[in-house]
């Protein structure tokens, strides 16, 4: 949530150092893989979609559940792109 925050207060760098740091932690933290992806180059986000797909086995609850913990951290808006 931490890394949605700052992302949302335009702390770009921040952001990135806590995703990097929460990654070292939790590499299934999905959300976190997410907000990864929308702080990539355009050119670089296809191919990391791609990733995060595989890593989630392409399970539809594991897209499910990282949609339900952006609404239950309080994002309804805008992180519908997750379950895309």
């Amino acid at each position: 949530m931490k890394a949605i925050l700052l992302r949302k207060l335009g702390k770009k760098e921040e952001a990135l150092e806590w995703l990097e740091e929460n990654k070292k932690i939790d590499g299934f933290d999905y959300v976190s893989c997410f907000e990864e992806i929308l702080f990539s180059e355009e050119e670089e986000r296809n191919e990391k979609q791609k990733r995060l797909t595989a890593q989630m086995r392409n399970f539809h609850q594991n897209f499910i559940q990282a949609a339900i913990d952006y609404m239950e951290s309080g994002f309804y808006k805008g992180n519908h792109t997750a379950l895309q």
